[in-house]
């Protein structure tokens, strides 16, 4: 799990969130608002938006109108090998500890764990 998430929130443009994947380095993360995860970005979602429009179109978008579903979320306690499960199908599980994000697992922690 890597414990500092990165996020945005839907009234910022995507060019804000592009700005934020590339310099922190990272492929994917959620949107929230007043704490809750509503939404997320990723490389792919990126993708889908510029094959159907130009970069400088897509940056002056608003992620709220544009964002994919968000990531699933497990509590601290969940095994890894449900999460395993999850991230067969989504790019990232959020990690809640209680009503908080703790952490986020994507399928690239999944390689580094495997040293």
């Amino acid at each position: 799990m890597t414990p500092k998430v990165y996020s945005i929130r839907p009234s910022e443009k995507v060019g804000a969130a592009v700005a934020i994947l590339r310099k922190n380095d990272i492929s994917q993360m959620p949107v929230m608002e007043n704490g809750k995860a509503i939404g997320s970005v990723s490389e792919r979602w990126m993708l889908d938006l510029l094959s159907d429009d130009n970069y400088a179109k897509v940056s002056m978008k608003i992620v709220g109108d544009v964002m994919d579903e968000p990531f699933p979320c497990v509590s601290t306690k969940t095994p890894a090998s449900a999460v395993v499960g999850l991230l067969k199908y989504a790019p990232a599980v959020l990690v809640m500890r209680g009503q908080e994000v703790a952490g986020i697992i994507s399928k690239s922690d999944l390689l580094k764990a495997t040293k």
